[in-house]
């Protein structure tokens, strides 16, 4: 168990967080997220992330340099949302 503390610095920490997901989110700028990114934001690996590239059931990468790539984070969110309301849509349907 935690004690009060830990508790506060936990609940602050992932207030903080949160906010800053929502102002990223609300002020609608335009980010590339690199693949660390993308690994945390989606919970797949990165193996399964170029297999669905590769069958189309991923957003495409986006070349940054000669060695360098990233995706839309727009693009990676909405790629999220969608794959929410296809497990909401299943979940009713049962």
């Amino acid at each position: 168990m935690f004690g009060f503390s830990e508790l506060s610095r936990r609940i602050c920490a992932y207030s903080n967080e949160l906010l800053w997901l929502l102002l990223d989110k609300k002020m609608s700028t335009r980010r590339v997220w690199r693949l660390p990114d993308v690994l945390e934001q989606t919970g797949l690996s990165r193996s399964t992330i170029y297999e669905m590239i590769g069958q189309g059931e991923f957003p495409r990468q986006i070349n940054l340099g000669p060695r360098a790539v990233g995706w839309s984070s727009d693009e990676v969110l909405d790629w999220i949302d969608s794959k929410i309301r296809e497990a909401r849509s299943q979940g009713s349907r049962s």
